[in-house]
């Protein structure tokens, strides 16, 4: 439907989420529009990307892995990323983060980043997306005694470059372990170095930071690195302390290079077996990530019926208490005329005096159904009991 092969054709667009915010459009002055980075994103905008237009808060993810992951989590712990306005976004290509970040916020989106450790390694692109102009993370940084959030996150970067280039010693040997290393594809260079000890350094426990050489250096800079990451988390960007989504696994291989996919699935029949808990506290990184997206809000399907449910019941058992006579099909015929087509949703029938109320969809997943309600019964004491057991 969109045809979007050039900044220029952004400005014809308006964003609109809110009534009570005015809508968004570009001007086709905006300096922003001329920058090559952004020209080339928006020459090769896929449909992913073109759906992303539409939703509120886009969660950028760094690629097929990571959305499958992302997506099971959502859906196993009932966050709902689409009824809360967002989406997921893979964004394929080193480096291309920034510039998508870049331009979601251009557009008047809202995105939510979870990326790889090495995003914020490597250097502050990213970082600066969030940070810079941000009252709300320059406020957090003041009450640290930083005179910004930027500078914040700088000095910290440029410090943790400067430990690791003249102690990797200290922590070789816990971080020549870790994937980074491992799959290097040539030597294990400074850039490889910074990204194995952060995420040697954010897995270590309290006790074993004390037992590495110069241990208030590294101790140090741990709690440092851990307020930046606060501090960005705050504003939507998320970095996987342990490196990259697959230094998450339980089951597959968290070396896996070639087919992530296939290791992907993989990991995720076996995350299925676990409870809510189990996952929260074995992907913490991720779930905060996507709690954060969906903001929080889980979808109580038990809620949402109590007042269709009570719509019904209350004067189905009113028409038998003052009707003895009353069938099965006077309470569907009463359904039809209250409900409508959402009377489908339930399946009434009338025995002894009795209404009995079950549930036909197939959709909601609601226990306590079917519920008798007696004719002379307290209707409303009954159906909130009813919820309540689906609390």
């Amino acid at each position: 439907m969109l045809r979007i092969s050039k900044p220029n054709d952004l400005t014809s667009l308006i964003f609109c989420h809110d009534l009570d915010k005015p809508p968004v459009q570009l001007d086709p002055d905006n300096g922003q529009l001329k920058n090559k980075k952004l020209q080339a994103l928006i020459a090769r905008l896929g449909q992913e990307h073109k759906l992303s237009l539409f939703c509120r808060r886009p969660l950028l993810v760094e690629g097929p892995s990571d959305v499958m992951i992302a997506s099971f989590i959502s859906n196993k712990l009932e966050l709902h990323l689409e009824a809360a306005g967002s989406q997921l976004l893979p964004v394929i290509g080193k480096g291309q983060m920034p510039v998508v970040t870049k331009f979601m916020k251009l557009i008047g989106k809202d995105p939510v980043v979870l990326a790889d450790a090495d995003a914020f390694t490597d250097d502050m692109d990213l970082a600066h997306c969030f940070l810079a102009n941000s009252p709300i993370a320059d406020a957090n940084a003041s009450k640290l005694g930083a005179p910004s959030a930027i500078k914040l996150a700088s000095s910290t970067f440029s410090d943790f470059c400067s430990l690791v280039n003249d102690n990797w010693g200290d922590i070789s040997k816990q971080a020549e372990t870790h994937p980074y290393c491992v799959n290097a594809e040539e030597s294990v260079d400074e850039k490889v170095k910074r990204r194995a000890v952060f995420c040697t350094l954010m897995s270590l426990s309290s006790s074993e930071v004390n037992d590495l050489s110069n241990t208030e250096k590294w101790s140090s800079m741990k709690d440092r690195l851990t307020v930046v990451l606060r501090l960005l988390e705050d504003l939507g960007c998320f970095i996987l302390r342990k490196g990259a989504v697959e230094s998450y696994y339980q089951a597959s291989d968290i070396y896996t290079s070639e087919g992530k996919p296939t290791a992907a699935v993989d990991e995720i029949d076996y995350l299925d077996q676990l409870s809510a808990e189990e996952i929260k506290e074995k992907l913490n990184d991720l779930v905060r990530c996507i709690e954060h997206a969906s903001e929080g809000e889980r979808i109580d399907e038990a809620e949402s019926l109590r007042d269709i449910l009570l719509s019904i019941a209350a004067p189905a058992a009113a028409r038998l208490s003052t009707n003895d006579k009353t069938t099965t099909q006077d309470i569907n015929i009463l359904a039809k005329t209250i409900l409508g087509e959402r009377a489908n949703i339930f399946n009434c029938s009338v025995e002894d005096g009795k209404l009995t109320i079950d549930i036909e969809s197939q959709i909601l997943n609601v226990g306590g159904f079917p519920v008798t309600i007696d004719k002379n019964g307290d209707v409303v004491k009954i159906i909130e009991s009813v919820l309540r057991s689906n609390a």
